[in-house]
């Protein structure tokens, strides 16, 4: 049994970034949602993730990753 929660949609509302597979499918979901590199998008993850500890709500943490990157343009 997979504890890939990205395959069971529990808590799919939140950013886990303890999580490796949570990093890999969030990072793929900024370059896709801003056009940047991956390098750029794992840069804004870990920004975001450095910012508040714990489970983030999905919606505020690509938020984050968008602000930053606006940052960073």
């Amino acid at each position: 049994m997979s504890d890939d929660k990205t395959k069971k949609k529990v808590d799919a509302n939140f950013v886990s970034c303890t999580e490796d597979y949570e990093e890999a499918y969030t990072v793929a979901k900024i370059v896709e949602a801003n056009k940047v590199t991956a390098a750029k998008a794992r840069d804004a993850f870990k920004h975001c993730c450095n910012k508040v500890k714990g489970n983030q709500p999905r919606k505020e943490f690509m938020a984050c990753a968008q602000k930053y990157l606006e940052t960073k343009a």
